[in-house]
């Protein structure tokens, strides 16, 4: 069991930020560990380089050995706290903006009763499938295919997805992912102004 694993330390020696990948130089051995953004499990920053991490091994499908659960080192906390901007954008502030726009929307009567439950049902669900694949990379199991993600956004999960990115740090910096993202935001909203205007009652 990885809990019972001694916690290997190291340095990240390299860093590609829009690709989600670098790698960890182990103090011991030397030796360049591979590891994604999805094994990073600090909900506060980005991995960079030159910052000091704690990590456990595992052999990836070839076999060799990479860095997972990798956090940063004790003392880069407390050093990455006394960066101004270094953390997250406030998780508890973007969902009370979410509800906030929902609620208006409908107090507007811009949005149904009926539409309104619709997307939060959707976000619930859409939140979940970014749960699910997130553990799901982490574990280099079976993926949830990336267009069926931007399904459950155009058909209103957007707002989940949105929180899910921000929250989970999953698919926040993946290119296309973002764009299509942004897209499938555009086409939601498209419809259901389309939709409104032909039934009014939706």
């Amino acid at each position: 069991m990885a809990s019972k694993e001694h916690r290997q330390q190291g340095k990240v020696s390299q860093w590609n930020d829009k690709k989600g990948f670098g790698y960890i130089t182990h103090d011991d051995s030397g030796a360049r560990l591979f590891f994604h953004i999805s094994d990073f499990s600090s909900q506060e920053a980005r991995p960079r380089k030159g910052a000091r991490v704690t990590f456990f091994t595992r052999p990836d499908q070839s076999a060799k050995p990479r860095a997972t659960n990798v956090q940063f080192s004790h003392h880069q906390r407390i050093r990455q706290a006394l960066v101004p901007g270094s953390k997250s954008f406030p998780v508890g502030l973007l969902l009370t903006m979410l509800l906030t726009i929902l609620t208006s929307l409908y107090l507007a009567r811009v949005l149904s009763l009926v539409t309104t439950g619709i997307y939060v049902v959707m976000s619930v669900i859409t939140y979940t499938a970014y749960a699910i694949d997130k553990r799901a990379a982490q574990r280099n199991q079976w993926r949830i295919k990336e267009r069926n993600l931007h399904m459950l956004s155009v058909a209103g999960g957007w707002p989940g997805a949105m929180l899910a990115r921000y929250h989970l740090r999953h698919k926040s910096r993946k290119q296309p992912f973002r764009v299509i993202f942004w897209g499938t935001l555009v086409v939601n909203l498209g419809l259901v102004y389309l939709i409104t205007n032909q039934m009014p009652a939706f």
